[in-house]
């Protein structure tokens, strides 16, 4: 229950109880989300089968009378985002205890079922960050050059951007969706949200450096030579992947010419990244040629 506010401290006292109710609920959501997100969907969507597996236990409701709640809110926003799941638990909630007020149903409810859900754990690469420090600022201009050809007008990788980078540099044939879609999520600095929203430069760095760890996850404890691992994966799928299918874009008779200045981009940019995975290569702990 919400203590007492006098009314100059109301607004604010609101205000961070909401902050609460999203940082209680945004990791239970997206732990539920990212088991069925698509790569390169834009929208948080939980699936009714997962919405129904997160409440019965907690709540003691059926299946069936979770599943008409979920069919009720999903068709009044034609989707099921962290919005339509924050309501949805307070219709829960009050069906529960109809004899308390909605705000003590919906608070005594959030407690019960925030402390055994399962949650999203941001993975923690800061020490990776700062160990590579060096080898990223080396790689840093080829991969802004990387992400400009990425970005849209916004100047901004969103995630049907990602997804077309995930398949140029090996994500989609190494990992799962669900590594994927972690991966941007965790890039991304967001929180409490329906859409994914975009990254920005060094957002996408952060995931490219996220991903190359996640490929090269068995080669050992060393980041630099982890992230020198995950670089090679990627450079083999451009070898064998983008590079002969950017080279025949631009011989296309075809091509448009806004579009072809951007294929020059990315493969000037990516010829870039590979010379420089085998300089890196060439040295056993990949720090001697900075």
């Amino acid at each position: 229950m919400l203590p007492p506010l006098a009314p100059r401290h109301q607004q604010q006292g609101w205000e961070d109880f909401f902050r609460q109710v999203d940082r209680m609920l945004w990791p239970i959501f997206m732990h539920a989300v990212l088991r069925r997100q698509t790569v390169g969907a834009t929208t948080c969507h939980l699936a009714r089968t997962d919405f129904v597996k997160l409440l019965v236990e907690a709540s003691g409701m059926s299946s069936a009378e979770l599943g008409l709640v979920w069919v009720a809110e999903a068709r009044r926003t034609n989707c099921f985002a962290f919005s339509t799941f924050k309501r949805a638990i307070a219709i829960v909630a009050h069906r529960l205890s109809p004899d308390e007020s909605p705000i003590e149903a919906f608070v005594s409810f959030l407690i019960r079922f925030s402390e055994n859900a399962a949650k999203h754990e941001r993975v923690d690469v800061s020490f990776e960050w700062t160990t590579c420090g060096t080898l990223l600022a080396t790689f840093g201009p080829c991969l802004t050059d990387i992400f400009s050809c990425y970005a849209g007008r916004d100047s901004l990788v969103d995630a049907r951007a990602w997804a077309a980078f995930a398949a140029d540099f090996a994500l989609v044939d190494r990992l799962s969706a669900i590594h994927i879609t972690t991966i941007l999520v965790d890039s991304l600095s967001i929180a409490a949200v329906d859409d994914l929203g975009a990254m920005d430069r060094d957002e996408f760095v952060e995931a490219v450096f996220r991903a190359a760890l996640t490929l090269a996850d068995n080669t050992g404890k060393n980041p630099n030579i982890r992230l020198v691992a995950g670089f090679r994966i990627m450079q083999a799928h451009l070898k064998t992947h983008l590079f002969e299918n950017t080279r025949a874009k631009l011989r296309h008779p075809c091509a448009t010419l806004p579009v072809v200045p951007k294929y020059h981009v990315l493969l000037r940019a990516t010829t870039a990244f590979s010379n420089l995975v085998d300089l890196a290569a060439q040295h056993p702990d990949h720090q001697p040629w900075f």
